[in-house]
């Protein structure tokens, strides 16, 4: 006996919505300053609104915008890193 279970089928289409929420910051502050604690508190910074940004995705099948959000928190981490090394 088959189950009757219907489940709609994965679409390899990209969706029509936003790959960003309008409060992400689409690009990560760079900063040229010569304050490393400063560039660390941005980074850090940064990285907490890419996971949310990436839940909050995740959460609603937005896989394009999951992908964004996972490559603005790596850019921060490899940002957080270099200004904790200036930092000693």
């Amino acid at each position: 006996m088959a189950e009757p279970k219907a489940s709609p089928s994965p679409s390899a289409a990209p969706t029509a919505s936003a790959s960003a929420p309008p409060n992400a910051s689409a690009t990560p502050q760079a900063s040229e300053t010569s304050d490393p604690k400063a560039e660390l508190n941005q980074a850090l910074s940064d990285a907490q609104t890419a996971m949310t940004d990436a839940d909050t995705a995740r959460s609603k099948g937005d896989w394009a915008a999951y992908g964004d959000a996972q490559k603005r928190l790596n850019d921060a981490v490899k940002r957080a890193v270099a200004a904790q090394q200036k930092l000693g």
